[in-house]
């Protein structure tokens, strides 16, 4: 039945055939924003916990809070799932303090169980809404004090694109983040050359340094063959060693990878290979785990 309604839809001749799917579409957006406001009230949403590894050590350096939503019938859902339209209709701005305040919380109790040093840190993303929200500044404030966590324990990451597409806004929020204490992480680095070369310029001549940058997965993966994006991931690597920044790899899968990475003075990994996200309860597990191959 789907399949006949695509082809008589891809075939469409009024304009009651050719809106239909916009209709469906905005059924579904509203049908799924009034359920995100029900998700929000019920405490359905959940964080689970990716773990963020020194290549050197293997010991974990940190740990990035990933957003779930346990759905109450479609079971656990991706933000790809639900995000769009969080962010669309502002939904993102209370849903991020949540994963924010929830975050600082449960990182501020592994510090005080895990006398790790440096202590264990917590990365958590923003999006374009939430960064550019009038009262972001304040709600970061209050939490940290709040659940007592020090503001250089969190770090925030922002797209690659949000900054260099908004480059006055961005510039102005990131200062306004590192007066705070905060860390600011540049994501998704290194999609285009073009992109890089903006990050450069703002980094170097506007913003000042961000704290780390986050490689894009699709470098990491190319790694395994012939990389046609290798000359970016030289270039990243020349700028953070300029600049003095970090420098975060994702999708780390295999130890084929590793020994690339630290070969190319990558210090700090994420993916399956050290652990899937999970859920804050099995958070003591791994960090033992990992201890233990160190």
């Amino acid at each position: 039945m789907v399949q006949g309604y695509s082809t008589a839809y891809s075939h469409a001749n009024t304009a009651e055939e050719a809106t239909a799917p916009a209709k469906i579409n905005s059924a579904a957006s509203v049908k799924l924003e009034n359920d995100l406001r029900v998700a929000l009230a019920n405490e359905e949403f959940r964080i689970h916990y990716q773990p963020i590894v020194c290549l050197e050590t293997n010991q974990i350096n940190s740990f990035e809070a990933l957003l779930r939503w346990q759905h109450p019938t479609r079971g656990l859902l991706w933000p790809d799932e639900f995000l769009p339209v969080a962010e669309e209709t502002g939904l993102i701005v209370p849903i991020g303090e949540w994963v924010l305040r929830e975050a600082c919380n449960q990182t501020q109790i592994w510090q005080s169980e895990f006398l790790l040093k440096p202590p264990l840190t917590v990365s958590v993303n923003l999006t374009n809404k939430q960064l550019f929200h009038a009262d972001l500044m304040e709600t970061i404030d209050q939490i940290l004090q709040e659940t007592n966590l020090n503001a250089s324990s969190l770090r925030l990451e922002i797209p690659e694109d949000v900054v260099t597409h908004n480059a006055e806004r961005a510039g102005s929020v990131f200062v306004q983040l590192k007066t705070l204490g905060l860390q600011v992480q540049v994501d998704h680095c290194g999609l285009s050359d073009l992109s890089l070369t903006q990050l450069y310029q703002l980094t170097r001549l506007k913003y000042g340094k961000f704290d780390s940058l986050k490689l894009d997965c699709s470098l990491v993966s190319g790694l395994d063959g012939n990389n046609p994006n290798l000359e970016i991931f030289h270039k990243i690597i020349a700028i953070t060693q300029e600049l003095g920044m970090g420098m975060i790899a994702t999708g780390v899968e295999t130890k084929w990878q590793i020994d690339r990475l630290k070969a190319l003075k990558c210090l700090y990994g994420q993916g399956y290979f050290f652990s899937k996200p999970v859920e804050g309860c099995k958070v003591e597990t791994l960090i033992g785990a990992m201890s233990a191959q160190s």
